[in-house]
């Protein structure tokens, strides 16, 4: 059966490195047959998840896709909610709109370069972190155990494959 997945990444279409570590994930992990249709939408920053723009974007790409199934995946940093209480009740937030949309959310803790990188970037070198991540393909040294937790306050953890692996063969 035909299927689009939609990623919702918190990052922006310019800079679009979430899509990076996501993509490689992919790649190393999974094989995508032509069945499978990949679509991002741009959150421009996590607290716009559920903006009147990213959802109809959502609602168009869904009804554009008239060969199967779409399944909606928000990719969302858990930032620093060890000393800000407003992380964690806006990762709750998101995560209550998920579960209310059918839809699936794949945390980082702390974020996506924390998870892929071992370590917090700077948002200005955030771009060159990810093409570097990619050429020197260092997603083969990435620990696959660390992308499947089922606890999202474990540092330098996901649960990407867990996710993934309910959508892809």
């Amino acid at each position: 059966m035909n299927k689009q997945i939609i990623f919702c990444l918190e990052t922006n279409k310019r800079a679009d490195t979430d899509w990076v570590y996501i993509n490689e994930t992919i790649k190393r992990f999974y094989r995508l047959s032509n069945k499978i249709h990949l679509e991002r939408e741009y959150l421009n920053g996590k607290m716009n998840y559920n903006s009147k723009g990213i959802l109809k974007d959502i609602a168009k790409k869904t009804k554009e896709y008239r060969i199967g199934k779409t399944q909606v995946i928000y990719c969302i940093d858990v930032d620093d909610f060890e000393n800000n209480q407003d992380h964690v009740h806006e990762f709750d937030e998101i995560h209550e709109f998920c579960s209310q949309n059918g839809y699936e959310l794949i945390w980082f803790c702390h974020d996506v370069e924390d998870v892929f990188l071992g370590e917090r970037i700077h948002n200005t070198e955030k771009t060159k972190s990810a093409a570097t991540f990619r050429q020197r393909k260092r997603m083969d040294s990435v620990d696959e155990k660390m992308l499947r937790s089922v606890n999202c306050h474990k540092v330098h953890s996901s649960n990407i494959l867990a996710i993934l692996d309910g959508y892809l063969e």
